[in-house]
């Protein structure tokens, strides 16, 4: 994890820890649960949970562009970042169009290493959207085996996104009957 988003994850914990007021020694309690849960005895790895995706603040849905910030400068936990465990080509980041396959491919591996290395499953398919077959995965997590993530990859160079009709009803429909492994 990136520092700006260790950061932001203590103060997102603090802020889930308890009402809105000086900590208590419930909060800390709360805490201290939590970074427990997340450093187990050996031989289980530290950090394979899922609590940092159930930690993220919801993205209201009916905005048509949505703002989620830049690493390092968007407090408020409504992203997560990491530092992917290669180096990722410097090509990829000037480009463009013409690099978007591999990039997709670049992000889906960096991604995906990501969330293997914090204990989840992912289960990858394609989908056709708008004429243009793409990637998107759920991924599931032993500590929550009634709860599935569903991982929409998108290259971004700015802050926001338009949304448009992503993870609408519809938009889930379509997935569902038109995914492919």
């Amino acid at each position: 994890m990136t520092e700006a988003s260790r950061r932001f994850t203590v103060a997102r914990m603090v802020e889930l820890s308890g009402p809105q007021r000086p900590a208590t020694a419930t909060h800390l309690l709360n805490l201290r649960a939590t970074l427990d849960a997340w450093l187990p005895a050996p031989p289980a790895r530290p950090g394979q949970t899922d609590d940092l995706l159930r930690m993220l603040r919801p993205i209201d849905r009916p905005y048509s562009s949505t703002t989620i910030g830049y690493e390092g400068a968007s407090p408020g936990f409504i992203r997560v970042d990491f530092t992917p465990s290669g180096p990722l080509d410097a090509a990829l980041q000037r480009g463009g169009r013409p690099l978007a396959a591999q990039r997709d491919s670049a992000q889906r591996a960096a991604v995906r290493a990501v969330l293997e290395g914090q204990g989840f499953t992912l289960g990858e398919f394609k989908v056709l959207r708008g004429g243009e077959i793409v990637h998107e995965a759920v991924a599931t997590h032993p500590n929550s085996p009634n709860r599935v993530y569903y991982l929409s990859y998108l290259w971004l160079e700015r802050g926001s996104f338009t949304q448009g009709s992503r993870f609408s009803e519809r938009w889930f429909t379509l997935a569902i009957k038109t995914g492919t492994q």
